[in-house]
């Protein structure tokens, strides 16, 4: 479930329980929640406006002024007034928050015609401690702009935050003069993250409430999974997304997994796990036993770009492993070792989080997924 981007640049509301496949593969997002309701309706309630020495903007809910980003006429229109020096006009909505926590703020934004700023704020209504994004350079077409910011030791609780628009950077205390103009907002979302390392992750629509995406998990049969041992390959391209976790020091990134018996979640016996540790900048394959036990765990050096496509492929030759990436090979180093191989090829090739350690995937889209009885890199990237 949430929204993707198409190659034409319009924005797709996905179903949920629907795998997010486009022109660009197959998306995969790790479990998060946006925390606001009526993401794009503006104008009905919870979201209120405030005008402080000054009018409050006017609010349209689905205006026909403009397509929204994914063709509908659901965008909100805010029409600001004349704001002098001390004056502030903003929409917000009220939420609660978690005092130091990393929260990211996102939202699509444009005008009708000609350039504008505007921000997003998370504000703290007792103290009025401020949590606002520089300024955005808005324009006729749509963007999405986000801002991330980790809120104070003593600015959490209910009621007294609110997440908000306004036309200019809120400052500390004061507005810098602005003239009025109209801009519209889409698609508001407000996001808890682990670490503020972490971005913005695909739109997720939301109506009365709030809504969470679940893990995202994608697993197909392993064709080889009859034969034993055998010398195989396995190979996908993976494009992260711009602003994805790939660098994220404090977390480790699933990318694939195989299990013997898979069903929505994953077990370590007789099975592999491939992890990216952005912390040493190093992919990392740990390889289990019919017990679960980790019988080797192999890292390799390598780095990637975020917006870019890329293609991993491992390679098994009687519990002889190796890693090619883009086309080249990397010398591995087994920094533990056990006794035993997998007993027999796992049955499933799977996606997503693995459960047991805590990893979420990497966020990005998945395609060309390539099994073969071969260990030549020649035929897997061909």
């Amino acid at each position: 479930m949430g929204a993707t981007l198409t190659v034409s640049g319009t924005v797709y509301n996905w179903p949920t329980n629907v795998s997010r496949i486009n022109e660009f593969g197959t998306l995969i997002e790790q479990t998060q929640t946006n925390l606001l309701s009526q993401s794009q309706a503006l104008g009905t309630a919870p979201w209120t406006t405030v005008g402080i020495v000054a009018a409050a903007p006017t609010v349209t809910n689905n205006s026909t002024d403009l397509f929204a980003p994914d063709g509908t006429t659901t965008a909100t229109k805010i029409v600001y007034p004349t704001v002098g020096a001390t004056g502030i006009s903003l929409v917000n909505q009220p939420v609660n928050v978690l005092a130091s926590t990393n929260y990211v703020m996102s939202a699509y934004m444009c005008t009708l015609s000609g350039a504008a700023t505007g921000s997003i704020f998370l504000i703290n209504g007792g103290s009025l401690t401020n949590y606002g994004s520089p300024a955005f350079n808005l324009t006729n077409k749509w963007q999405r702009f986000s801002f991330t910011s980790t809120l104070g030791a003593g600015d959490g609780g209910a009621g007294n935050h609110g997440i908000g628009f306004l036309p200019s950077q809120l400052g500390t205390g004061e507005e810098n003069p602005i003239p009025n103009f109209t801009v519209y907002v889409w698609g508001a979302q407000l996001e808890k993250l682990a670490n503020s390392s972490q971005l913005a992750t695909s739109y997720i629509p939301t109506a009365a409430n709030s809504l969470s995406r679940g893990t995202e998990l994608v697993s197909v049969t392993n064709p080889l999974s009859s034969s034993g041992i055998l010398p195989w390959g396995i190979r996908v391209d993976i494009q992260p997304q711009s602003g994805s976790a790939w660098n994220d020091p404090a977390l480790t990134r699933g990318i694939i997994f195989m299990s013997p018996s898979f069903s929505g979640s994953f077990t370590t016996s007789n099975s592999f796990a491939f992890f990216a540790l952005a912390a040493s900048s190093k992919f990392e394959l740990d390889v289990y036993d019919t017990g679960g036990a980790s019988t080797q765990s192999t890292t390799w050096l390598h780095s990637f770009a975020t917006g870019s496509k890329h293609s991993l492929a491992l390679t098994s030759n009687s519990g002889s492993w190796n890693l090619y990436a883009d086309g080249q090979w990397m010398s591995g180093t087994i920094t533990s070792a056990g006794t035993g191989q997998i007993a027999a090829l796992p049955s499933t090739i799977a996606i997503g989080p693995w459960d047991t350690g805590g990893a979420q995937p990497l966020q990005g889209y998945y395609s060309n997924l390539v099994v073969a009885q071969t260990i030549d890199p020649g035929v897997l990237f061909s």
